[in-house]
């Protein structure tokens, strides 16, 4: 269905790595008890922007939409403060890009989906 174009939609994005090490920080530092805490990307990212990052390290993938489907995504909202987790629980957010490359190599390795062609 999205093979003609990305749908215009943005969100935080966060690594699941940097999930379960919040959960696991916040289960043993002491200042993090009864809190809660904004684990995702201080910015907003498109399901265009994650589709260009599939193209650059894996140019063989077709069905990777490589527009826009109708207008471009617009952020909700600019960023999301989510300097407390860094502050409190002292985790760093993987870069976007590099998430969503190990994603898809993960996928790929557990045998999710295809290599690409």
């Amino acid at each position: 269905k999205y093979k003609d174009g990305a749908p215009p939609m943005c969100f935080g994005v966060i690594d699941v790595r940097n999930t379960s090490e919040a959960h696991l920080k916040g289960l043993s530092i002491p200042e993090a008890r009864g809190q809660r805490f904004i684990v995702s990307s201080s910015s907003q990212h498109s399901l265009f922007e994650i589709a260009q990052v599939i193209h650059k390290y894996f140019p063989g993938y077709t069905g990777v939409p490589t527009t826009h489907l109708g207008e471009p995504a617009k952020p909700v909202q600019k960023s999301s403060d989510n300097s407390k987790a860094l502050k409190v629980l002292g985790i760093t957010f993987s870069p976007f890009e590099n998430s969503v490359r190990e994603m898809v190599e993960s996928l790929i390795q557990y045998g999710a989906i295809p290599r690409p062609e």
